[in-house]
């Protein structure tokens, strides 16, 4: 399997997962470049609202965390694009497993882990 494949890859398996609803967390840091404009770290993780399921981006800045609700299908683009532009690292936790992406400067999948089964359900700690 080629880099372009592994990068075709791990896009597909992250966005088949938040439009299935099944990513209970995702975690993405460190960033390409410095800049104020993109937070230093984001978190993913599966809210239920009133208007129905949704994941809610938690941007955390120097000095405010934003909030931001989307469906999952942008949900999903939206990881792509930010872990594309402007991240190195990501661990995303779903029901089967967890996986660590860790981008090289080409932003190529220089190498991904998978965690074992998730014998829990996914929940460790008592927590999703």
């Amino acid at each position: 399997m080629d880099k372009q494949e592994e990068t075709t890859a791990w896009e597909q398996t992250i966005g088949e997962a938040a439009e299935r609803g099944e990513l209970l967390q995702a975690s993405m840091s460190g960033l390409r470049r410095s800049s104020d404009e993109v937070a230093p770290r984001t978190v993913v993780r599966p809210v239920k609202l009133k208007s129905g399921f949704r994941y809610q981006f938690e941007s955390h800045h120097k000095t405010k965390v934003l909030h931001e609700n989307l469906d999952p299908e942008a949900a999903a683009a939206r990881i792509v694009l930010l872990m594309k532009e402007h991240y190195r690292q990501a661990i995303f936790k779903t029901p089967e497993a967890d996986l660590q992406l860790l981008l090289n400067k080409k932003r190529k999948s220089g190498a991904a882990s998978e965690a074992g089964d998730r014998e829990d359900g996914g929940e460790r700690n008592g927590f999703p």
